[in-house]
């Protein structure tokens, strides 16, 4: 009988995507022309609001005045249309599940527990429910409820606080630092999602080139 595992996976980039690009989102909600040096600027406000107001404002501002300072530095609106651009990133406007991934959830909730792992705020249980993404029996563990943001372990401690010791567990992810790392450190099978992946095992983890391959992998692994 093939075991009972537990399967978790990263969400943003991993699972779900934005259906434009950042900078094309942002422009069409707020109605204000970006141009191309809005990139850098975006990942310069956030990683500056991520080093004074950690894990999006959890123990500080909170997660809406941290992004409505983002939204209100980088694109320059007013506060009510910032609260409106804050809104819209819950939506399936604004996002999409990646190709293949509701069946795949589908068809490994027969086979084990589902679960999320991400780096987000409480406005992912929007999304999953207005993507039709789930079920996730495992849980959904949310770095701004739980405390902890990937790559600290004690964000996969959780789930087997959970779920229970005497399981297989599973990580699936696109960022080898925050997804790969911390779940081989623990001793979970990790699967590495990158477009670039080899045929053969690397060490400690295994590679596939899309979410499309993940379903086959484990439940080979659990087969053998």
């Amino acid at each position: 009988m093939t075991p009972r595992a537990v399967i978790t996976f990263d969400l943003f980039g991993t699972l779900v995507i934005p259906r434009l690009s950042i900078r094309e989102l942002y422009s069409q909600i707020s109605g204000v022309k970006l141009n191309s040096d809005f990139d850098d600027r975006f990942r310069e406000h956030f990683k500056e609001l991520e080093r004074l107001y950690p894990n999006t404002g959890k123990d500080s501002i909170g997660y809406d005045r941290w992004w409505g300072t983002l939204v209100r530095e980088t694109v320059g609106v007013d506060e009510k249309t910032a609260n409106k651009m804050i809104a819209f990133f819950e939506t399936e406007d604004a996002w999409k599940p990646v190709a293949h991934a509701r069946e795949m959830i589908r068809n490994l909730s027969k086979i084990g527990d589902v679960g999320i792992i991400s780096n987000m705020d409480s406005r992912a249980h929007a999304l999953l429910q207005n993507l039709q993404l789930g079920p996730f029996s495992a849980g959904v563990f949310l770095s701004y409820e739980t405390g902890f943001m990937k790559p600290d372990t004690r964000a996969f401690e959780g789930v087997k606080e959970k779920n229970g010791p005497h399981l297989r567990y599973f990580h699936v992810g696109d960022d080898y630092d925050k997804d790969i790392a911390p779940a081989i450190k623990l001793g979970w099978t990790a699967i590495y999602i990158n477009e670039n992946a080899h045929d053969v095992r690397p060490i400690n983890y295994y590679e596939v080139k899309g979410l499309d391959e993940v379903e086959q992998k484990i439940t080979s692994l659990l087969n053998q």
